[in-house]
């Protein structure tokens, strides 16, 4: 039997192309891309309309609160803290959960994770809780390299410095995400 995935704080979705191999992915946005992957709820992730129970939810929170880029642009005190928010929604809707964002989020025992250590291109360091243990990985990257834009990816709250195409390549991706 195929898993329920609830995707939360997910208006692009961009997740659900993987989730999908897994089972049936519900994703709630407050202005929802559609994709192939997932059926979409247009609501607020801290109070979905669902009635049913999942095997899984997965939340991405917004992420500027606590985002080095952040204070580039604003005040971080003027986002607010959906952690709190997303963890009690995750316990309320399923068996199990994970929260993913920047690795500054004050997530529970978080595992931290980067493109390099699965072999990626990008450094793209997250953070992760999860209801249930997850090893930590050895942190020596698998994809070391040199120079150039891919590697300058999430140092020093840097934004993405390649190609759209490149992004693609990189993560593995079949669909047109924007």
């Amino acid at each position: 039997e195929d898993m329920r995935i609830i995707h939360l704080w997910a208006d692009v979705g961009i997740e659900d192309e993987i989730l999908s191999t897994f089972g049936k992915v519900t994703r709630v946005g407050i202005d929802p891309d559609p994709n192939p992957f997932s059926t979409v709820i247009q609501a607020d992730a801290r109070d979905p309309p669902v009635e049913q129970k999942f095997d899984l939810a997965i939340a991405n929170p917004p992420c500027q609160r606590f985002s080095v880029s952040t204070s580039g642009t604003g005040d971080k005190e003027d986002h607010p803290n959906h952690i709190p928010a997303a963890r009690s929604v995750c316990k309320q809707l399923a068996d199990h959960y994970i929260i993913e964002n920047v690795p500054q989020a004050p997530l529970r025992s978080p595992v931290k994770f980067t493109g390099g250590m699965f072999g990626l291109p990008i450094h793209y360091p997250r953070a992760f809780e999860t209801s249930f243990r997850v090893p930590t990985p050895d942190s020596s990257p698998r994809f070391r390299p040199n120079n150039g834009p891919l590697s300058e990816q999430g140092e020093a709250g840097k934004a993405w410095i390649g190609k759209t195409k490149a992004w693609h390549l990189a993560k593995g991706y079949s669909h047109d995400w924007p």
